[in-house]
């Protein structure tokens, strides 16, 4: 899995959380105390990991998850997120957005650039994880994994 980050002025979002604390570790060292926003593009360990750790830590406040989730996913890192993310919305810390779909993100949090959701399709977003396409295909956490594209002062 892969991590990245974007810092808009004061703004922090963070795209995926792979495995280990170099996300923790790299936000600490440059004395980020919130991330405004992560999004995690499918439900893999490798993608959200990191993020767990992060929740986990408590010393970096977390204002708005956003992802898909897999009931297909019985791993135990799985219910980790969902205990992690359940605690901080119920405590009012993070909001938790559970569906990712093609289109602007609208959020108040950044200033120069926007966050573009270019998959999965509503239609694919909506049939979930586990269930058969139009093709019928069995959908994946990775056939339903976000496409994202920024935007930089209106330039991808």
């Amino acid at each position: 899995g892969n991590c990245a980050i974007l810092e808009d002025g004061d703004k922090v979002v963070v795209f995926d959380a792979a495995s280990g604390a170099s996300l923790l570790q790299y936000l600490e060292k440059e004395n980020i105390s919130t991330v405004d926003a992560v999004f995690i593009s499918h439900s893999d360990e490798d993608h959200i990991s990191g993020l767990v750790d992060l929740l986990a830590s408590g010393s970096i406040d977390v204002t708005e998850v956003h992802l898909n989730p897999d009931a297909a996913k019985n791993r135990r890192i799985w219910g980790d997120l969902v205990k992690l993310l359940d605690q901080a919305h119920c405590s009012g810390k993070t909001k938790v957005f559970t569906s990712i779909v093609s289109g602007r993100v609208e959020t108040e949090t950044l200033e120069r650039s926007t966050v573009e959701i270019l998959s999965p399709s509503r239609s694919l977003a909506l049939k979930g994880a586990g269930s058969r396409d139009e093709d019928e295909r069995k959908i994946t956490s990775n056939s339903m994994s976000a496409g994202v594209r920024i935007l930089w002062e209106g330039h991808p």
